[in-house]
This record gives C-alpha cells, structure tokens and sequence, in this order.
C-alpha cells in the first residue's frame, strides 16, 4: 500500500498473516516503489513500515519465488537479495525512514527503529 501526502511516502507491507515476510512478489514491488519514488521530485521522504502491528520477520521461506528459496543460489547470496532491495533507496538524495511500529499521524526519526538521511538533505 502507497500513501502520498505533503511530499511524505508511506509504503507499507501489507502481509500481516506472514508477519510481512518478503517473498518474491513483495520484493518486486518494493524495488518498483524505491525506483518510483526516487524519480518523483515531489517525492521528498519514505516512510517503510508494515501492516498488523509487525514491520517484517524476514524472507518467506514457504515462497518457491521468495527470496530465500532459490536452490541454485548459496544461502548468503539469497539472503543479499532481500537486502539488496531494502538498500536499493539508500542512494537517493531524499530522506528514508524504516518504522516498525504502527504508524502513527505524523512520522519522525524519533519514532523510527532505523532512519538514513541522504547528505544535504533536511
């Protein structure tokens, strides 16, 4: 799910039955986003967060085309793919704030478990 409002983007994981796990559909979608997000200008912050009161307990390993299931990749070089797209946003020039608790009416560092500022920004 995507919300936009005041030049803030929240994306938020939307599989509370699975904790939010990433599985390949989620991960696709979510690079989609970051790439999205980083060519709109009126983009300024990303907010990550998850549904059903958890952020993400990590890759689904039920999910033939997750990111822990590939038999022909070595568990390191699968367990990179999920963080390969969590980092994907990292080099944009705009603030991003990964949040795990429920989202709140306005979001801060203060209530991010883990937030990276891009230098220069505000």
């Amino acid at each position: 799910m995507i919300e936009r409002k005041d030049g803030v983007v929240t994306v938020t994981m939307n599989r509370p039955e699975r904790k939010n796990a990433a599985n390949g559909k989620m991960l696709r979608e979510l690079r989609a986003t970051f790439e999205e997000v980083e060519d709109r200008s009126d983009d300024r912050v990303m907010v990550l967060t998850g549904a059903g009161g958890a952020f993400c307990s990590g890759a689904d390993l039920s999910d033939p085309d997750g990111p822990a299931t590939d038999p022909t990749r070595s568990g390191l070089a699968r367990m990179r793919r999920l963080g390969d797209v969590a980092c994907q946003s990292r080099p944009s020039p705009r603030s991003t704030a990964w949040r795990s608790e429920p989202a709140s009416p306005s979001p801060s560092a203060a209530t991010s478990s883990c937030a990276a500022t891009a230098p220069g920004s505000p």
